[in-house]
């Protein structure tokens, strides 16, 4: 890692086979000038199958991210994320825990959750167009979205978050919609949103000195200023995107961790005995919290499991990489194809083993058993194929039309496979029938020719007798 940049290199490529540590996920290449995703963290995501839940927090640079999800979400006393006590960045890019974590939440069984960490915007070598890229992917990859400040939620700190106005012009929810309908429709698309409150210390309490929630202190903060100047509109305005983008919003507050600024330099390698107990106790609610109401990565109302999860990340990847708008309408049009792919993919090797599993070498089938072992086959994939493709009623069934073709055509070749093994059987039989005709001539078995037509007239079965030994006809 050098000043302002993270090099692209042989670190870039970390060992998954090592669970427990920072990987990068995606990261700017000095050399191409382009994000670019980490192999070891696309195979590490791959191997996840379950549904998946995503959370990420962002935050201005020095404000503690990292020290955050190491002693909150990863509740790890070292340095999991690495924390620096300069004024530069630490973390570049988005960073990624190469080991899922198991969510409470009680509504979602099975679901694995990774924590991803991004690069703090606002950093003295950065700019905004980088800054609002990061945050891009943090926001739209991930299902729970952790915005980290410092002090408390005053105006200064909701200007911060007008990078949502800039960002909101950046994606687009469906094609051709006017700016209207394009913020109703992508408030669908966003994360739960957490604000936590660092180093906080003001009394919880409303403007009469009521006792507030954490929550409710939000919500106060994001209340609409009185008067009618363009600031106090602007001002505004972030308060009600923030409210509309974020429908499912709370908030959490931590008091410092230690009262000596010496000691902050030092503070990811202190254990927990050496911080304060209040805030000890703080974040120990807290990650309860947060893995009890975090909920899977939905698109369309499916669920993402790793791969699906990688999928959209590559696509978003290639959009803003080439500067175009990320568009959720498109990026969900391509995931459909690709896992109906997949599906149809997997649905053919299905078939072959399931053709390849019929035995017809010592009992070929009858026309009648191949129509049934047909019908059955295919709707076994058909219901394998529902389960596993993700899209629309139309497009699933408009997919479905090639599994069937498959089925047909596998199938055709088979009844002719069929055919030939019941040729050579049969001839197999014809051969024997012969030996044994000839055996009883050569010995003078017959006692007239009148016997030996009656016998070479059964050698040759009849229609009847053909039904019997399922024979075709055509043999």
């Amino acid at each position: 890692q050098v000043h302002g940049e993270f090099l692209f290199n042989s670190q870039f490529m970390t060992d998954t086979n090592h669970p427990g540590q920072a990987i990068p996920f995606i990261a700017w290449s000095p050399s191409t000038k382009r994000f670019e995703l980490n192999p070891a963290a696309e195979k590490f995501i791959l191997g996840i199958e379950t549904k998946i839940g995503v959370i990420s927090i962002v935050g201005k640079y020095r404000t503690g991210k990292s020290f955050f999800i190491n002693r909150v979400l990863l509740n790890a006393e070292g340095g999991a994320f690495q924390v620096g006590p300069t004024i530069n960045p630490c973390t570049k890019g988005l960073w990624l825990w190469n080991q899922p974590i198991s969510a409470e939440n009680p509504e979602f069984n099975n679901m694995q959750v990774l924590v991803i960490d991004t690069e703090g915007f606002g950093g003295i070598d950065e700019n905004v167009n980088h800054d609002s890229r990061i945050f891009l992917f943090s926001l739209l990859l991930s299902s729970y979205f952790i915005y980290n400040s410092v002090g408390n939620i005053d105006e200064t700190a909701l200007q911060s978050l007008s990078l949502i106005i800039n960002l909101a012009k950046e994606i687009q929810a469906k094609n051709g919609q006017n700016q209207d309908q394009e913020f109703a429709d992508l408030a669908n698309f966003f994360p739960q949103f957490l604000w936590v409150v660092r180093d906080f210390a003001l009394k919880m309490q409303d403007n009469t000195g009521n006792v507030i929630s954490a929550k409710e202190y939000l919500e106060q903060a994001l209340s609409e200023q009185k008067g009618v100047s363009d600031s106090i509109e602007q001002k505004n305005r972030v308060r009600r995107l923030l409210k509309h983008f974020f429908k499912e919003r709370d908030c959490s507050t931590l008091v410092r961790p230690i009262e000596s600024e010496k000691d902050l330099q030092r503070i990811d390698n202190m254990k927990n005995v050496d911080l304060r107990p209040e805030f000890n106790q703080q974040v120990d609610l807290l990650r309860k919290k947060i893995f009890k109401k975090v909920k899977p990565k939905t698109f369309n109302g499916r669920f993402l499991d790793g791969a699906m999860l990688l999928e959209i990340s590559k696509i978003y990847l290639e959009a803003i990489n080439n500067g175009s708008v990320p568009n959720i309408e498109n990026a969900w049009t391509y995931l459909c194809k690709s896992e109906q792919q997949k599906a149809l993919n997997e649905c053919l090797e299905e078939l072959q083993k399931k053709i390849g599993g019929l035995d017809i070498q010592a009992k070929p089938l009858h026309m009648d058993e191949i129509k049934e072992k047909k019908k059955q086959i295919q709707a076994e994939l058909v219901e394998a194929f529902r389960s596993k493709a993700v899209g629309g009623s139309d497009e699933i069934n408009e997919s479905l039309v090639s599994v069937k073709q498959a089925v047909s055509a596998s199938f055709k070749a088979f009844k002719e496979k069929n055919r030939e093994q019941w040729e050579k059987n049969y001839n197999k039989w014809i051969e024997q029938k012969i030996e044994g005709i000839e055996d009883k001539l050569k010995s003078g078995q017959y006692q007239s020719f009148y016997e030996f037509q009656i016998c070479l007239l059964y050698t040759s079965p009849s229609p009847r007798d053909r039904q019997k030994s399922r024979m075709p006809s055509s043999a």
